[in-house]
């Protein structure tokens, strides 16, 4: 049993991408890095960050959906107020061209969010 303990431990030390880019920036850097590419317009944004930085923040980028991004945002249990709820609804009418995706994991996602809507979102 202590050698599967230590084995576990091991592969709990080791940080995927995302793990370790969460840690090469204070949440405040974040932040302003998100307000600079709103500000700057999509084609300030490298690469790396389209296939990276966000995903730190629940912000998807797919290329079938050009210069726009996905939220996923997550529900505790999968239930919501009706506050709740018809927030989501108004973020997606203003910003998300009206359209709302359900999961089957119960969580939401946003579609169609752009560069310069995302820190407001």
């Amino acid at each position: 049993m202590e050698k599967l303990l230590k084995v576990s431990q091991e592969r709990n030390k080791k940080l995927n991408k995302i793990e370790k880019l969460k840690q090469e920036h204070t949440p405040q850097e974040a932040w302003e890095k998100l307000e600079y590419y709103a500000k700057n317009g999509f084609s300030s944004i490298p690469q790396h960050n389209l296939d990276y930085f966000f995903k730190c923040f629940g912000v998807f980028y797919r290329p079938a959906t050009p210069e726009k991004f996905m939220i996923r945002v997550r529900i505790p249990g999968g239930r919501l107020t009706y506050k709740q709820a018809k927030k989501l609804g108004e973020v997606a009418q203003k910003y998300g061209n009206d359209y709302i995706d359900l999961t089957t994991r119960m969580q939401v996602e946003l579609r169609f969010i752009t560069i310069d809507n995302l820190p407001t979102v």
